[in-house]
Order: C-alpha cells, then sequence, then structure tokens
C-alpha cells in the first residue's frame, strides 16, 4: 500500500479490471482489520501489485464485506477529455437551445430508474 485517498477521489477513467481479494485462513484478522477501516474512513487504499508479470497500480475498496481490487490505468494511459469536447472541435454553434434543453431533461427524467445490472445480459 503506497497511500490512502478519498473514494470519490479516483475519477471513473482511472479504473481498470476488478477482483475480489479473499484471505487465506492466517490473515483473516488483517484482512477485517484494513476493510473496515477503509469503510470507516471513506477513503481507498493505493497499492502497487503485480499479476503475473506485470506491475499494476490498483486501488483497495471495501465492497459489500468484502476487498475490490481494482487495477487502474497510469495517468498517461488516460486520454484527457479537453481533447473530446465539441467545443475543441469547432461545434460552437451546435449549442442546443433552452426549449432543447428542457425537452431533453424530461425525456431524461422520464426514463430515469434504478440501476440493476443483472437486467442486462450480453
Amino acid at each position: 500500500i503506497q497511500s490512502f485517498v478519498e473514494r470519490d477521489a479516483i475519477l471513473p477513467q482511472y479504473f481498470d479490471t476488478p477482483y475480489w481479494l479473499e484471505p487465506d485462513e492466517s490473515a483473516a484478522k488483517p484482512y477485517l482489520l484494513l476493510r473496515q477501516a477503509l469503510e470507516r474512513s471513506g477513503r481507498v487504499a493505493i497499492a502497487k501489485v503485480v499479476i503475473r508479470v506485470r506491475e499494476h497500480l490498483a486501488a483497495l475498496l471495501p465492497q459489500d464485506g468484502a476487498l475490490l481490487l481494482n487495477t487502474l490505468r497510469f495517468h498517461d494511459e488516460v486520454v484527457p477529455g479537453e481533447a473530446h469536447r465539441p467545443a475543441a472541435r469547432g461545434a460552437k454553434s451546435a449549442a442546443p437551445s433552452s426549449r432543447e434543453l428542457t425537452m431533453a431533461l424530461k425525456l431524461v427524467d422520464e426514463m430515469t430508474d434504478t440501476w440493476h445490472p443483472e437486467a442486462f445480459h450480453d
């Protein structure tokens, strides 16, 4: 573990692959201690781990009574969002009118639901 950060400090584009962690019998107490400390503090642990032969940056998060290790992309692997903004591509004339935005917000409100990942299938 390199450090601890606020859970919301890691932007979604940095997350890569999740892995559930399970302790062996001799590591149950430290595992539970770390999980509870992360839960109560609202923080995640930033760590370096080796998976197969490659070192990864990772975040350890308490989740559903267990620890979730989520590998992270390094900063230089994340493409900055500024390059993809419509204004950066000269699309200033494509700005929606207030009526169009009102209509879009109504559509979003009408289609708002709770997240049920089990409802989606590949």
